[in-house]
């Protein structure tokens, strides 16, 4: 989750610092303290020190009111009590703007739930459809897959009977082809056996017409 971005101060902490330390006196920095929920007290090496529920306690510095403290040294006590101020957003008119800043990051991140919900039920619901559609497309593959098997089976039978059926059909041609060597083989006998019976007849001719020829000198 992305830290909220509170709305700038008026005047930042060191902005601050800077504008007050040039040229301040003890006076000065005892009464911002005291603005500040500071309780001053005396006693240790320095006049005056700050106090503070749960925070140290600061030294200030100088033997009078009036004298000027070294810019470098205010800017430090400075920093320090006016750090539970910036800390507790007391700052003069920042308490309210942040306080409107929550209440419109809150509108803000709560119509970003509703918005989030809403695209929830969506995804929810199309992954559900798309769900639906996986398992549908699942039991179409697999039925499809019965199917091919089926198919293949039915295939390679036919294939089987095909093959079988070029046996038989080459047995056939070869058969008939043997038969009709055997026929041309037969006509062949048959033919020379007319021949001769031809030549037979012709030679039993020319007997009879030379005994005729013989007779009659």
């Amino acid at each position: 989750m992305m830290a909220m971005q509170y709305p700038e101060p008026k005047k930042s902490l060191n902005e601050l610092v800077r504008e007050l330390a040039r040229n301040i006196t003890r006076k000065q920095l005892v009464a911002i303290a005291r603005e500040h929920g500071w309780q001053i007290v005396q006693g240790g090496k320095e006049p005056f020190k700050a106090i503070r529920e749960g925070y140290p306690c600061v030294s200030i510095p100088g033997h009078y009111d009036n004298a000027i403290i070294n810019r470098r040294t205010a800017a430090r006590i400075l920093k320090l009590l006016l750090a539970p101020t910036f800390d507790n957003n007391l700052y003069p008119g920042e308490l309210e703007d942040k306080l409107a800043y929550l209440l419109q990051e809150l509108e803000s991140q709560r119509e970003k739930a509703e918005q989030a919900e809403c695209q929830l039920q969506q995804a929810l619901s199309t992954i559900f459809n798309l769900t639906a559609d996986v398992e549908a497309g699942l039991a179409l593959a697999d039925e499809t897959e019965q199917r091919n098997h089926t198919l293949c089976r039915e295939l390679n039978r036919y294939s089987r009977w095909v093959a079988g059926l070029k046996r038989k059909v080459a047995a056939l041609i070869q058969q008939r082809a043997e038969q009709e060597q055997e026929m041309l083989a037969i006509a062949e006998v048959v033919e020379r056996k007319e021949m001769n019976e031809h030549r037979s007849v012709e030679k039993l001719k020319q007997i009879k017409l030379s005994n005729v020829k013989h007779i009659a000198r």
